[in-house]
């Protein structure tokens, strides 16, 4: 069995520095022991000079049989993202990929590898110490405030969330000391979930926001059972996983017999990734409650409407029509829902996909003309007798139906506008054939 020795020079090989280049993959020279959180904020900040490229730390642990590696490389977009590798000198797997910023967790889990105990332990012997923050510079720091008033500001009415819930559990005990317990802001939710799921953790976690409070139910590192506001099951895991501030506790061994999950958590974490963005596009552009929608055609038939709506993100497509309907050119976003009661998770994808198709408008105000009123008038005079004299040379005289030649035109046409918008068409083929004195021609 190989077994590695213990390391007699540490101190020279950490001394050791790499050649640096401004840009490209860097490998750094291995540790004989568990990086330190030092460690891992100096390839995050190498990392963030070499434009996406990979920076990459092997190490090893004495009297372990393993050889370890924690890479991580920061894209143009989004978070940093850690791989950490586990294998021997002719193999190595990955264990896991996490996007984030919070380099304590990354630290946490890089150690409950390494040791052999569990991640959501290890952060909840950190979590007695003061929590690590954000720099300007996206580096981490410790505050100075006291042990005390650290825990006590971020537990800050926490209390309050229980108000949404429904009964409580009689099963459930709010006295028991939390195993994870933190602020959304330092440490986002999937971040959470992930690492609850890494773990393989079962339990109670509590999370409450500005306006209401939720509760997710984990076993074996899956969501079971979650319960937000007017939500449960999926879609309320998409609602708090759009959540940007707020408290959590994790309780563990906490669990409900209720199974409102469907979906797996990756799963889960893409669909309120896309829900947050939609979001995020009808803020940007100046949606509220007070804003006016208009209908851009309003004499559309049924099929024209689904072929404009199809080509957008591919919802509901009744929900669409429904909602599209009740657009009156009259009616607020408010009034319309309280005419039409849908939920957040409904109607900002409808609207979202109506506004990128091009089928509604916003408005500020309400229109002057309903929508059976409101018509599209020409912008100039066009001469029909001219073109009806252009028409007739490419007719027949015997039969006045346009002669073959022109036939092929016009499929030539339907055929390009076919190829370039999808929009259907039919072609029929029928023989004319003429009585001329009894015989047929």
């Amino acid at each position: 069995m190989l077994m590695f020795k213990s390391n007699l020079n540490r101190g020279q090989s950490q001394n050791q520095k790499p050649k640096e280049s401004g840009s490209g993959p860097l490998k750094l020279p291995r540790l004989w022991n568990a990086p330190a959180i030092e460690d891992l904020n100096s390839i995050l900040a190498q990392a963030k000079k070499r434009d996406g490229f990979d920076v990459e730390l092997p190490f090893s642990v004495s009297g372990q049989n393993s050889l370890y590696l924690i890479k991580v490389s920061c894209p143009p977009e989004g978070d940093p993202l850690w791989t950490f590798y586990i294998g021997s000198l002719t193999s190595t797997e990955v264990k896991w990929t996490l996007p984030s910023i919070d380099v304590l967790l990354v630290h946490n889990l890089v150690l409950s590898e390494c040791t052999g105990q569990d991640s959501v332990d290890l952060i909840s012997d950190h979590s007695q110490q003061p929590s690590y923050q954000r720099s300007s510079t996206g580096n981490f720091s410790i505050p100075e405030a006291p042990e005390s008033q650290a825990v006590s500001q971020s537990m800050q009415g926490i209390t309050d969330y229980t108000r949404n819930l429904g009964p409580k559990d009689p099963n459930r005990s709010d006295n028991q000391q939390a195993a994870l317990e933190g602020d959304l802001e330092k440490l986002a939710l999937p971040a959470v979930l992930q690492s609850l799921h890494l773990g393989k953790k079962s339990g109670r976690l509590t999370l409450g926001g500005t306006e209401s409070g939720a509760e997710i139910y984990m076993q074996d590192g899956q969501p079971t059972h979650a319960i937000c506001g007017e939500f449960n099951g999926d879609n309320a895991i998409i609602d708090v996983l759009t959540w940007v501030s707020g408290k959590f506790k994790f309780y563990e061994n906490e669990v409900s017999p209720d199974k409102t999950v469907t979906k797996r958590l990756d799963s889960l974490i893409i669909e309120s990734m896309g829900f947050l963005d939609q979001s995020n596009y009808l803020k940007n552009i100046g949606l509220t409650m007070d804003t006016f929608l208009r209908q851009v055609y309003p004499n559309l038939s049924e099929t024209q409407f689904e072929q404009l709506a199809g080509r957008g993100t591919g919802y509901n497509m009744q929900l669409q029509k429904d909602f599209y309907v009740e657009i009156d050119n009259q009616t607020n976003l408010f009034d319309l829902l309280r005419r039409m009661p849908l939920t957040k998770l409904e109607w900002v994808p409808v609207l979202y996909n109506l506004l990128q198709v091009g089928l509604v408008q916003l408005a500020l105000q309400a229109s002057t003309q309903t929508p059976s009123e409101a018509s599209i008038e020409p912008a100039y005079q066009i001469d029909e007798a001219a073109i009806q004299n252009a028409l007739k040379t490419l007719m027949r005289p015997e039969t006045e139906v346009y002669s073959y030649p022109v036939l092929q035109f016009f499929v030539k046409q339907e055929l390009g506008r076919f190829e370039r918008d999808g929009k259907a068409f039919s072609l029929i083929i029928f023989d004319l054939m003429s009585d001329n004195g009894g015989n047929l021609e």
